[in-house]
């Protein structure tokens, strides 16, 4: 088994590693553990109270440090480039999802519905539930209180119900990385979500952070070029999923 680098702790040194990679940017961690090696950085970062292994740089380098790492830390989940996760040729990992990152450093223009728009609180969340069994059940992120870092937005309508919400996620440095939106099967084909993302990316961006990114299962084609027309760019197709010897 071929010794590991020496690890490495928090999002500065893995983003040293990957030469300030915006995929790094966007899912380093204050709590990562990682390692780098001739142009190839891979990183353990907690998500959803599991290890979850990411990984960026030449995909070759980057699948034989992802063997390493996998050979000598018991994975539970992963969250890889395609190109690296087809150089694993791997049995025990069972993919769960491919899904596009999109990302963007420049805010989209002014949409018409955005004065619609505003941040969410507590005391929506109830109706953000709600919501989002109607129109995006299977939503990989919920309303949690207890989550510093994850914060809610949404628009309404002229009554004003809620009709259409998203999330931001921070936690630990990482994004700000939007996800779960959504929008009522009563509300759509009123650019909902076009104003709501165009809305929280330009305020994303005037209060300091970088790069604000998303994801989007593929397949899904219309959403993504709604992204891309508010100038969005899709990189990186990622495969997700976890050690098969994982039951869920």
């Amino acid at each position: 088994m071929a010794e590991l680098p020496k690890a490495v702790h928090g999002r500065e040194p893995l983003l040293k590693g990957a030469d300030a990679d915006p995929f790094v940017s966007c899912f380093a961690s204050a709590d990562s553990v990682g390692y780098v090696d001739d142009g190839a950085v891979v990183w353990l970062r907690r998500f959803r109270d599991r290890r979850s292994l990411m990984a960026a740089g030449p995909p070759d380098r980057a699948a034989r440090l992802c063997r390493r790492v996998m050979d000598a830390i018991p994975l539970e989940r992963f969250t890889v480039p395609s190109p690296i996760f087809d150089r694993l040729s791997d049995e025990s990992l069972s993919v769960g999802g491919r899904w596009r990152w999109f990302h963007t450093y420049t805010a989209p223009p002014v949409h018409e519905v955005e004065d619609r728009c505003s941040w969410l609180t507590v005391d929506d969340y109830d109706t953000v539930n709600t919501l989002l069994d109607d129109a995006f059940p299977t939503a990989s992120r919920r309303p949690d209180p207890t989550r510093e870092g994850l914060a809610w937005f949404g628009a309404r309508n002229a009554a004003g119900a809620l009709v259409a919400c998203g999330s931001s996620d921070t936690t630990g440095g990482i994004g700000p990385m939007l996800g779960s939106i959504a929008v009522h099967p009563k509300a759509r084909r009123q650019g909902l979500a076009s104003g709501l993302t165009s809305w929280v990316t330009r305020l994303l961006l005037e209060s300091g952070h970088p790069q604000v990114a998303l994801g989007s299962y593929e397949g899904e084609e219309a959403t993504h070029r709604l992204y891309r027309r508010l100038g969005y760019h899709d990189p990186h197709v990622l495969v997700s999923g976890r050690s098969a010897s994982q039951s869920n």
